[in-house]
């Protein structure tokens, strides 16, 4: 009896042995498996970076901030802001990145602090329930980065070698609108020579002002067919067909019409174009009947000599943008207008407006 005890214990002893070392090897899946079930675990692998730094570095990241200091009597920071944007702007911004860091806004007040100068006290707990009071106020010289766009079109009826130059000198993006029909071969050439243009088919449309002479640039009118307008559009298209859209060439009478607007647009829509409005007619349908296509549609006044100087009609526009985050610029093409808009860009540049295409400022990607 006692033999077999021994067998059996003996037996135990090497099933055991045998088990460990196949187990051995095994040992780190184990262990994994253990973890996965529950256990404590330890990683090798480091973890995730946390942003570990105070929530106030946090907040002052997400601002273009041009100055800060610290009123220790008051017991408050003072944040300069960039100009560019309203206070009202800025403090929504704030309240948003509050709360989306498990904050709390404690109060926000607006008060006169020089004679021309408002400011905004601010108070905010944040997650780890701290108070912080903020004094914010607007810069009046340093200017937001691309806080508005001005969009840069030139109409070209003629091209040199020297205006091809100075266009290729200018270091921002522009347009040029283009009627493609009755120009020369040279004229092509020298288009293909611009290096940054953004080309746009300026198309003559049915108007008052038409004439016979007209012809030749094939005019879209009221009394041709559907086919001979579509042909219009389309021939235009593949002689320039790198084109983003296209803007009225006279064209008061045709944004008046809601029949020949309409077959324009579902022309464009074909075409994948958009369309500008350039007709300076109050009466124009072209914003209430663009809504019906999928097309971007926009009305917008050209330079017109007889109402302003070039100098006028550009700071009235570098203005226009900084107010309400949006300006256009359409001038003729020639050496003068290219020179003196050498002032406005850095008047632009200044005030943190971009200089930008036609097609940027209809929101159209192609």
């Amino acid at each position: 009896m006692s033999k077999i005890k021994h067998v059996i214990v003996i037996f135990i002893i090497s099933t055991l042995f045998v088990l460990v070392l196949y187990l051995f090897p095994q040992r780190n899946q184990i262990w994994e498996d253990f973890v996965f079930w529950g256990g404590n675990s330890y990683s090798s692998e480091p973890d995730s970076l946390v942003d570990t730094r105070p929530y106030l570095e946090k907040l002052k990241e997400s601002l273009p901030l041009v100055k800060e200091s610290y009123l220790t009597k008051q017991n408050k920071h003072l944040w300069t802001l960039a100009k560019g944007k309203t206070l009202t702007v800025y403090l929504l911004e704030i309240q948003k990145h509050i709360l989306a860091h498990h904050g709390k806004v404690l109060a926000m007040e607006e008060f006169l602090k020089f004679k021309n100068t408002r400011a905004v006290n601010v108070s905010f707990l944040d997650s780890l329930g701290d108070t912080t009071f903020v004094e914010l106020q607007i810069s009046e010289s340093i200017f937001l980065e691309n806080n508005s766009d001005l969009a840069l079109a030139f109409t070209a009826d003629q091209l040199d070698s020297n205006v091809v130059n100075m266009l290729n000198e200018l270091q921002q993006p522009f347009s040029l609108l283009i009627t493609p029909f009755d120009k020369d071969s040279v004229f092509f050439d020298l288009l293909k020579q611009i290096e940054k243009a953004e080309t746009v088919l300026w198309l003559y449309m049915e108007s008052d002002s038409l004439r016979n002479s007209h012809a030749s640039k094939n005019p879209i009118r009221i009394r041709n067919s559907a086919a001979k307008n579509e042909d219009i559009i389309e021939t235009a298209h593949k002689m320039l067909p790198e084109v983003k859209g296209v803007a009225t060439r006279y064209g008061n009478k045709a944004v008046e019409h809601r029949s020949l607007l309409n077959f324009i647009f579902r022309v464009l829509e074909k075409q994948r174009l958009w369309f500008l409005d350039i007709t300076n007619n109050s009466a124009s349908l072209s914003l209430e009947l663009c809504k019906n296509h999928s097309i971007s549609c926009k009305q917008q006044s050209t330079y017109n000599q007889a109402t302003s100087s070039v100098d006028d009609y550009l700071n009235r526009n570098v203005r226009k943008a900084y107010r309400t985050g949006e300006a256009y610029v359409i001038l003729p093409l020639n050496k003068e207008n290219l020179l003196k808009i050498q002032g406005m860009i850095e008047n632009a540049k200044s005030q943190g407006t971009k200089i930008t295409t036609l097609s940027s400022l209809l929101n159209v990607s192609k």
